[in-house]
C-alpha cells in the first residue's frame, strides 16, 4: 500500500511515465551522466551539424530539421570527443 501510494505521489508529481528505481550507486550515477552528456552533445550535432555545411549559423539551425538519431552525427560526435579526449 505504501509503495502504491509512493508511485501515486511520485506520477502527481513528475507525470504519468515517471519511474522510480532502486538506490543510486556511484557506479549508476557515472552511467547516468555518462549517458546525459553524449545525449545533450548528441542533440547539439543532430540539431547544427551538416555533412555538406559543417556547424549552421544560429540562424541556420533555427530553419534547419534537428535529424534525430542521425547515424552520421553520432559518428561525428564520437570522433570529436576522442580528438578533445586525446
Amino acid at each position: 500500500m505504501h509503495c502504491q501510494r509512493s508511485l501515486a505521489d511520485l506520477h502527481a508529481r513528475s507525470g504519468p511515465r515517471a519511474r522510480a528505481g532502486p538506490a543510486a550507486t556511484a557506479q549508476g550515477i557515472g552511467q547516468s551522466l555518462q549517458f546525459n552528456r553524449e545525449h545533450e552533445l548528441d542533440w547539439l550535432f543532430f540539431r547544427g551539424w551538416r555533412l555538406d555545411d559543417g556547424w549552421l549559423s544560429a540562424q541556420g539551425q533555427a530553419m534547419a530539421l534537428a535529424l534525430f538519431h542521425d547515424p552520421l552525427a553520432v559518428a561525428m560526435r564520437k570522433q570529436v570527443v576522442a580528438l578533445l579526449a586525446g
